[in-house]
């Protein structure tokens, strides 16, 4: 799976399943802990995935026909970098994976999601189109995702999907 590919390269870099759909049906999905909130075209899986370096990562993923998936990534950051600067990890995760998927940078603007710095950005790659939106509250980063093929974007439903994130325990 692409997603999962990316983020463990991300993981790896910086910081030292699947549900078909005909008709997108928004779902809101909230994770056990409750702590954040988030829209999907779709019932997303859940799964747990170990990355290289051995850090945890909760994944949310929901794939459409035509490949496209729409996913949330939460995990924590590495200890070195809790003590950093929110635009600094910021910045370490998107170079990442833009490395990662061997793509160019394109629309990226920084943002607050309820209270919390955050970036969004679109990586345009060979054949793919990835939106993501990241943001890093106390030790954990998360990471949402929009992934498809070139010719098969949806930009409501991208949007739709990114503004959709708040955090609850606020």
């Amino acid at each position: 799976m692409r997603i999962t590919a990316i983020l463990a390269l991300t993981a790896l870099s910086c910081l030292g399943l699947v549900a078909p759909s005909v008709a997108q049906q928004w779902v809101e999905y909230r994770p056990a802990d409750g702590a954040y909130r988030i829209e999907f075209p779709g019932q997303p899986k859940e799964q747990e995935a170990t990355t290289a370096n051995g850090k945890r990562m909760h994944l949310a993923i929901v794939t459409l026909d035509a490949g496209t998936e729409y996913a949330i990534s939460v995990g924590a950051v590495g200890k070195e970098s809790v003590s950093r600067p929110a635009d600094e990890i910021l910045d370490k995760v998107r170079d990442a994976l833009v490395k990662a998927t061997r793509g160019t940078l394109h629309d990226e603007r920084s943002l607050t999601v309820s209270g919390v710095t955050a970036r969004r950005f679109a990586i345009e790659a060979p054949e793919q189109i990835v939106h993501m939106q990241i943001l890093v509250k106390a030790d954990v980063l998360y990471q949402l995702i929009r992934d498809g093929a070139v010719g098969h974007e949806d930009n409501i439903a991208t949007e739709r999907f990114l503004d959709s994130f708040q955090f609850l325990d606020n």
